[in-house]
């Protein structure tokens, strides 16, 4: 699925969050946004998925505003924060859930939920302990699992590796490259490590006061271009 931002801006007050005057993601690419806390990389995201309204411009989905169709949304799916989960359901009911929504039959969620049993652990799905109670690491993969199990074309991830420990991370990895070779699907993750990013994205673009001030595409000297302008920022803090 293709993203297309025209002339997007949003406002809080005096400050500007995000000011983006042209982007195009093309369908299919693997793409990370990295910048500091406050770059506008959530808000960012946010406006992808019309959670917040733009003061200005528009988010293309394939073409189409996302502000004016809902028909993108059955294609999408996403993981922000723990907003995204129902804090009084257990991991297997929330997932059973997302899977009704999506229209999955049983037969198709079993065989996607097979599919993500090594990230997923299988005693996770077998608790009665409720999604609020679990730990920061396995409410995360709860949420991830559940953007995953749906195969979308456009897959939109804030800090994904947060809470997970490295085993989970290289899991969660391979994951996410299996998802875009398999369905050619648009995936968008945001992260304040460069590592991370650097690891996975095919293109990195960079944030910073809510524009987009880098445009990096994987390469040799990616991590050197990059490592060179945030220890420039670093310095000049």
């Amino acid at each position: 699925m293709e993203i297309r931002l025209i002339r997007l801006k949003k406002r809080y007050g005096e400050t500007m969050a995000v000011d983006i005057p042209e982007l195009t993601i093309r369908s299919g690419e693997l793409v990370g946004v990295v910048g500091r806390n406050g770059a506008g990389k959530t808000t960012l995201l946010r406006l992808i998925l019309d959670l917040v309204a733009p003061t200005e411009g528009q988010v293309l989905l394939d073409g189409q505003d996302v502000r004016q169709t809902a028909a993108w949304k059955q294609q999408t799916s996403a993981y922000l924060d723990d907003s995204f989960l129902i804090p009084f359901l257990t991991p297997d009911e929330y997932l059973t859930l997302v899977g009704q929504v999506y229209g999955l039959d049983e037969n198709t969620y079993r065989a996607r939920l097979e599919a993500l049993a090594s990230f997923l652990d299988p005693a996770l799905l077998a608790t009665r302990t409720y999604v609020r109670d679990l730990s920061a690491g396995n409410r995360q993969r709860v949420g991830l699992a559940a953007a995953l199990l749906v195969q979308p074309r456009l897959l939109v991830l804030d800090e994904p590796f947060a809470h997970l420990d490295p085993t989970a991370c290289q899991q969660l990895t391979r994951l996410l490259q299996l998802h875009q070779q398999q369905r050619h699907a648009t995936i968008l993750f945001t992260s304040h490590h460069l590592n991370e990013v650097v690891g996975l994205a095919q293109r990195i673009l960079v944030m910073q006061d809510g524009r987009i001030v880098r445009d990096v595409t994987e390469g040799a000297s990616a991590q050197q271009e990059l490592e060179a302008y945030f220890a420039g920022l670093s310095k000049a803090s």
